[in-house]
């Protein structure tokens, strides 16, 4: 699977991504899948799973995977960009789970790393003061799917929930909780299909 993301503000900043994405299916009798997702471009990311069910229905299951991506971002004062900063993390982690048949998932897994933060472009006083900044912690996602196609839906709804908790006992520099919930609908007039979504 390929895809390719072009994003423009008309104002001299334009950028791309370049996907693809490698699905291996039925690796053992229990349905074993080891997916791996490339991007390239503005935000360039390698990241691989190994999806385990632990039983022939397939109700829970075990994910270990990994995570290397360098992102860009920007520092605003107002409308003035001041400087951007690259950012690279390296993770691994480990779920668990259990699938709800056609209608979901639950996650909850544990996650170690290491973020190392550069300054891009800008005044030297803003580089950062740390090269290396530890990660770990927990994270947990609901996921509700009820969308008729994962591609291009045209009747359905769906919703994500996902939790990471930041946790100086499991190696992380700081302690803080992020929330982030995200959900889409599709509706179909004719021949006309309206996709709505919303995230905070």
């Amino acid at each position: 699977r390929f895809g390719l993301g072009l994003v423009s503000d008309f104002r001299g900043d334009a950028y791309f991504n370049l996907s693809a994405t490698y699905t291996k299916t039925g690796l053992n009798s229990y349905g074993g899948e080891w997916r791996t997702d490339l991007q390239v471009g503005r935000t360039s990311s390698l990241y691989s799973e190994f999806y385990q069910p632990l039983n022939a229905e397939s109700d829970y299951f075990v994910a270990p995977n990994v995570l290397i991506e360098r992102r860009s971002t920007t520092l605003y004062s107002g409308n003035n960009r001041l400087g951007r900063y690259d950012f690279v993390t390296s993770q691994i982690g480990l779920d668990l789970g259990a699938q709800f048949r056609q209608y979901g998932a639950f996650r909850l897994g544990v996650y170690s790393g290491t973020l190392s933060p550069s300054l891009d472009t800008g005044p030297q006083f803003l580089a950062p003061p740390e090269s290396r900044i530890d990660i770990g912690g927990y994270r947990a996602r609901l996921h509700f799917d009820r969308l008729d196609s994962v591609n291009f839906p045209r009747k359905g709804f769906g919703a994500s929930l996902n939790i990471y908790d930041s946790n100086t006992a499991l190696g992380a520099q700081d302690n803080y909780t992020k929330w982030d919930i995200d959900g889409a609908i599709a509706h179909t007039f004719g021949n006309h299909t309206f996709n709505f979504s919303v995230k905070a």
